[in-house]
Order: structure tokens, then sequence, then C-alpha cells
């Protein structure tokens, strides 16, 4: 685990202090000292997507080039990596996103983000996948070909309305759950 993983667990296991709804003491003075400052910040490491505009644009210019291009003229290696370029984009400004909100932290949580920090790769683990890139340049079947066209322009929808609604919501993505308070175990 690297510090931008263990960064990422912190900055997650203080979100979910910030949304506890319980009544533990013990739970609620991990935010002892914090400002609303620091708060907005724990709050934004979660809900704002800003640091996915740069790859989204690499998105929509090849969704551009796909759209007006005609097929038999398209670059199959060209739009797969356009997907892996974003990708890696992504990721990078995600990172960078959270080591400047840290840096924007006041003194008080600093203190408490690098106690957890310092103890984050012995509690707690992040979830891996592998993920295998394929080679942009293997030659395709015509049928695989051309299935793999059909589900880029499926995509480029999904991805000019998933541009549409961040920029709406001013890159802000709310919360997908529902919080519920613990009311212990039924007897």
């Amino acid at each position: 685990m690297n510090d931008d993983d263990r960064r990422k667990i912190v900055f997650s296991s203080l979100q979910g202090t910030l949304s506890y709804t319980g009544n533990s003491q013990r739970v609620l003075s991990e935010l002892d000292g914090f400002t609303d400052n620091d708060l907005d910040l724990i709050w934004r490491s979660a809900n704002d997507k800003s640091y996915i505009k740069g790859s989204m644009d690499r998105l929509v210019e090849a969704c551009d080039y796909f759209e007006q291009t005609p097929r038999e003229d398209l670059s199959i290696s060209y739009l797969i990596e356009s997907g892996y370029r974003s990708h890696d984009l992504e990721l990078e400004n995600q990172k960078q996103f959270r080591r400047d909100l840290y840096a924007q932290l006041s003194p008080n949580a600093k203190a408490t983000f690098d106690e957890k920090f310092d103890s984050a790769h012995v509690n707690a683990g992040i979830g891996r996948s592998n993920f295998i890139r394929a080679n942009p340049d293997s030659p395709m079947s015509d049928e695989d070909a051309q299935a793999f066209l059909e589900n880029f322009a499926r995509s480029c929808v999904n991805v000019r309305k998933a541009l549409a609604r961040m920029e709406g919501n001013n890159w802000i993505e709310e919360p997908r759950i529902t919080m519920m308070e613990y009311k212990g175990a039924e007897k």
C-alpha cells in the first residue's frame, strides 16, 4: 500500500465519521478540533469530482473523433488508447486532488489525519483488481472490431450524459447510499 492509497483510506474513514449517525462519543470525538473548513475538505474528498474534468475531456475528444470519422477510417487502437489515457489521467488527478486537500487541513486536523495515516497500512485494506490492458495494436477480427465500435458508440452516449450531469452538478456527486441509524440488535 503506497501513500496515495493510505491517504484515500484516511479520507474515506474521516468521511465515514463525518456521516456517522450513531451516538458513540468515541467515534464523534475523532473530529474534535476540526474546523468547518476541515469538515468541508473531508466532504469534498468524497463528493467533489472536479478531478475528472481532464479525463472527461479526453473521452469527449475520442467520441468527437469517433462520430466525425467514417467507420472505415477509424483507428481502433486510438479509441482503445483513449480509454486507457483517460483512466490513467483520472487516477493521477485524483491522487493530486487528495494531496491538495490534505495540504489545506488545519494543524489539528492534520495531526488526527497523520495518526490515522501512520496506522492505515496496519488496520486497513484497499480493494484491488487485476486490470489487464489489451494491446491496442493487436489485430481484431472484423466481427470483434464491429462489436467494439458498437460498444464505443453506446459509451459515447453515456460519456456525454455523465458530462452533462457532472457539469450540471458543478462536479459534485451526491452520495448514492442512504444512511440508516443503527438501532441495535433486536431481542
